[in-house]
Parts: structure tokens; C-alpha cells; sequence
């Protein structure tokens, strides 16, 4: 399902650092590697906006990972 959105275009956003267009899936999982949370979003938008939205009320001890990009 997700791949068939990409394709559509509809959340493709154009990066102006990588002259690039794409698009960005941030996924929370748990301890047990549980799905949590997902989002889709155009390459275009920096990672930090989704956190708050992502992790949403679950501020109990969290430890939060990211990649270097």
C-alpha cells in the first residue's frame, strides 16, 4: 500500500540540497519491534516536524534513533 502512494506522486516533495524528488517514511516501533506509528512525507520537509506528531503522548522513557541523512 505504501509503495502504490509513491507511485501515485501524491507525497513527493523536491529536494533542493540533493536536487532530488522523493519522499520520507518514518516508522516508531517498540521494544519488541512492534509497529507504533508511521508517516509519509515529502523529501522536502526536515525530519523534526514529525516527531512531536509521530511519538505523539507517549513521552515515557523513549530512546529515539535516527540515521545520518
Amino acid at each position: 500500500m505504501i509503495a502504490q502512494l509513491l507511485k501515485l506522486g501524491g507525497l513527493v516533495g523536491y529536494d533542493g540540497f540533493k536536487h532530488e524528488k522523493g519522499s520520507k517514511i518514518h516508522v516508531v516501533v517498540d521494544g519488541d519491534s512492534m509497529l507504533l506509528s508511521i508517516a509519509i512525507e515529502p523529501r522536502s520537509e526536515h525530519d523534526s516536524k514529525r516527531l512531536i506528531e509521530l511519538i505523539g503522548g507517549s513521552w515515557r522513557k523513549l530512546r529515539i534513533y535516527g540515521d545520518r541523512s
